[in-house]
């Protein structure tokens, strides 16, 4: 809602587009990188939450904090904002997003090999309430408020898969 952007309607199209690519470009780097056991799971998972935290760090940097309430012309923490930095932030939350999404399946998979269609539904569901609740509190929250909220529940989210892999590895190791 910066007034800044020529058209910021038109940006929704260019931070999709952005963001798409940098799931397509996770997907594939670190699909492979996890096939060819070139790292972990683990590994991946924290490269996806320092691009998550790395693009939050730049959006605060980028946009105005009341940006996400009303329209507005005030600068943001560095001056105007910029569309370019934006669609680099959508870049790098579409990279973390894949690093996310994939090892997240790849362990649900592994957990719960028998009924791994029931979890994957189960799995979006829960996604799908978390996202409807926190759009709702977009339209009354600042930016601010919003980037400390899903920085703090990707961290931890990040380290419960931590929690939950060691757990496994744990119960794989006493059953040799």
């Amino acid at each position: 809602n910066t007034k800044y952007f020529t058209n910021p309607d038109e940006f929704i199209g260019i931070a999709g587009i952005a963001l798409g690519i940098g799931e397509i470009i996770g997907g594939s780097l670190f699909g492979i990188a996890g096939e060819k056991k070139l790292c972990g799971r683990s590994s991946i998972i924290s490269i996806g939450i320092l691009f998550h935290l790395f693009a939050y760090g730049f959006i605060f940097l980028n946009m105005p904090p009341e940006s996400t309430i009303r329209d507005t012309t005030k600068h943001a923490f560095w001056g105007e904002p910029s569309i370019l930095m934006a669609a680099t932030c959508a870049f790098f939350l579409g990279l973390g997003d894949s690093c996310s999404y994939s090892q997240i399946y790849a362990l649900l998979g592994k957990i719960f090999e028998a009924d791994s269609p029931l979890v994957f539904e189960v799995f979006t569901f829960i996604q799908s309430l978390s996202i409807g609740g926190f759009y709702l509190l977009t339209g009354s929250s600042n930016l601010v408020l919003q980037l400390i909220i899903v920085s703090a529940v990707g961290v931890f989210g990040v380290l419960t898969y931590y929690f939950v892999e060691w757990r496994i590895h744990s119960q794989a190791k006493r059953e040799l």
